[in-house]
Parts: structure tokens; C-alpha cells; sequence
């Protein structure tokens, strides 16, 4: 059975492969400063940890 937060994550993958920039955007605001956190620890720099997130939602937008 699908937990509640995993069938959101889903319909928010599925509108934003309908190109929906509001989904993208929650995608964004929901995972960017985890994604932010994890990049910092691998790198230990900041810029390249801001780098490292805004190259993978760059490239989750242009994907979808």
C-alpha cells in the first residue's frame, strides 16, 4: 500500500511531465534544501553545493 506523501510525489512526477511549472515548483521547495544539505556534506563548499541543486533541477525540468 502507497503511503500519502508517496502518491502527492507521484502526481506531482505526472504533472510535471506535463510540462506543470506549479508542480516543478513544489518539487523545488519540497526537496531543494535536503538536496542543498546532502551536496554541502559531500562537498564541504557551499557555491558547489548550490551548483550541484540548481544543475539537477535544471536538468529535471528540461527532462521531464
Amino acid at each position: 500500500m502507497k503511503s500519502p506523501e508517496s502518491e502527492k510525489s507521484n502526481d506531482l512526477l505526472d504533472l510535471l511531465k506535463q510540462g506543470d511549472k506549479q508542480a516543478y515548483e513544489k518539487i523545488y521547495h519540497t526537496f531543494s534544501k535536503e538536496l542543498l544539505l546532502a551536496a554541502y556534506k559531500k562537498t564541504g563548499d557551499k557555491l558547489i553545493a548550490e551548483e550541484i541543486v540548481q544543475n539537477i533541477f535544471i536538468s529535471l525540468w528540461e527532462r521531464k
